[in-house]
């Protein structure tokens, strides 16, 4: 496994987000569903704010087009989607696979994409 995969957030409520994420697994991860344990690698890229777009326009920053997130939603919250999402498109049997987690959190600034990078690996 250990692929990376670009899944774009609609607008929207979460559960058009969820559908978006569902499709893109079911697309993207072929096969069986993996029967060990999981290491889930997942960034979310959040829209920005116009105060966040204007604060970066001023200060002339790049921030690699994306700044840390640390408002809502919660982590925990956007993560349950994912899992549900994932469990929902045959990826694994169970999301109670998930061994091993790293989650983070960007504002999406300038030209970066709204989204998730999903990165699964068996462990």
């Amino acid at each position: 496994m250990g692929k990376l995969m670009r899944i774009y957030t609609p607008r929207g409520p979460w559960r058009y987000f969820k559908g978006a994420v569902e499709s893109g697994v079911k697309s993207y991860f072929v096969g069986e569903p993996v029967q060990e344990a999981v290491r889930v690698i997942a960034i979310f890229f959040f829209p920005a704010p116009v105060y966040k777009q204007r604060e970066a326009r001023k200060a002339e920053q790049d921030f690699s087009r994306v700044e840390l997130m640390h408002k809502k939603p919660d982590v925990d919250n956007v993560v349950k989607i994912l899992l549900d999402a994932c469990t929902q498109a045959g990826l694994w049997r169970d999301d109670g696979q998930v061994q091993d987690m790293r989650i983070q959190k960007f504002w999406a600034l300038r030209d970066a994409k709204p989204g998730v990078h999903l990165t699964i690996e068996e462990i």
